[in-house]
């Protein structure tokens, strides 16, 4: 007995190393051309393009970059595999897969967009070019069913066709508390599988969050329709619209909530017009008024129906007036400059 339980011992610390194995590099592993280098973008500790780095694309062999990719450092793997990702004589493929696992977030220095924190797989996913479509696909497999909490994993469900092997997996990204442009993307994934029984969390999820929808919510609000939908659009327009507007709110998704609200040909849907043209009266100066007004008007033209019809005329007239004032603003613009 004495001898099973050093084996099944002396297995769980093989085991124990082997993981704690994987990002094992610290700087004194590396030559001393390159030590000064790496310690200065630790003790910076953002990932950017300083001359540290610069130094490091230049000149760091690719035999190197492969080591230091795994450095018990995150922004040293960051930064590496950056430039790893620039270079066609290396497996990306291979690399993107083995870390794909890593949890690590770290400083991201983005330019104008100041320093951000991502998780290292979601940001070499952001920009990798892909060369094959099976490469592609075996990565979207592995990061829905493996690693679903990565943001890449929401945004590829923006065009990701419903397949069942993703459904469970997509369903519980919907349920995560998570920032809604994220949800966004997870609800109107979830939405494509048309499942009857999902429609009540989708409501649920759609009513707590009616104060910040963004675009793919009314997408599949317009896409896959239902009356409990209505009711959210319906709030929507007399509560939030106008408010998230005057908010400064630069992702007020106008043209796809338009959209959604005339695609349901109602009678509540037609009564709402008035409803927005007086949000958007209050808008004022915040923002391109004649803009929201011809978007809403188009919106409504392109699903004629009778419950619309008594108020078709009216819409094409003032659209014609609005359309007129942008042309005039735009000649005034022009011969100020």
């Amino acid at each position: 007995m004495k001898p099973i339980i050093n084996l099944l011992f002396l297995a769980l610390i093989i085991l124990s190393c082997t993981n704690n194995s994987k990002y094992r590099y610290a700087i004194r592993d590396f030559s001393n051309e390159l030590k000064p280098y790496l310690e200065k973008i630790v003790s910076r500790g953002i990932a950017g393009y300083d001359l540290s780095v610069i130094y490091l694309r230049d000149h760091a062999a690719d035999s190197e970059l492969s080591r230091i990719s795994r450095s018990e450092h995150p922004v040293l793997r960051m930064v590496t595999l950056r430039i790893m990702q620039q270079r066609d004589s290396l497996n990306l493929f291979g690399f993107l897969m083995s870390h794909l696992d890593d949890s690590a977030i770290v400083a991201i220095d983005e330019g104008e967009f100041g320093i951000n924190f991502r998780r290292i797989p979601d940001v070499l996913l952001k920009i990798l070019l892909w060369k094959t479509v099976e490469n592609k696909n075996k990565i979207i497999e592995k990061v829905l069913l493996k690693h679903n909490y990565l943001y890449y994993a929401y945004k590829v469900l923006d065009y990701l066709e419903p397949e069942e092997k993703y459904y469970q997996s997509i369903k519980e990204m919907a349920q995560r508390d998570r920032p809604y442009e994220e949800i966004d993307f997870a609800v109107y994934g979830l939405a494509k599988f048309k499942k009857q029984e999902d429609i009540k969390l989708i409501v649920s999820i759609l009513y707590e969050n009616k104060w910040q929808l963004e675009g793919h919510s009314f997408l599949l609000m317009e896409k896959y329709p239902h009356d409990d939908y209505l009711n959210i659009l319906s709030f929507y327009a007399k509560e939030h619209f106008a408010r998230n507007i005057i908010s400064g709110r630069q992702a007020v998704p106008s043209e796809e909530f338009f959209n959604a609200l005339a695609s349901y040909k109602r009678k509540e849907t037609a009564e709402l017009l008035p409803v927005l043209l007086n949000r958007i009266s209050r808008v004022g100066c915040y923002t391109d008024t004649n803009y929201l007004k011809m978007s809403l008007y188009q919106a409504f033209l392109k699903n004629k129906c009778e419950a619309y019809s008594s108020i078709l005329p009216q819409i094409e007239l003032d659209l014609e007036k609005v359309i007129k004032e942008m042309q005039a603003k735009q000649r005034r613009y022009n011969e100020i400059r």
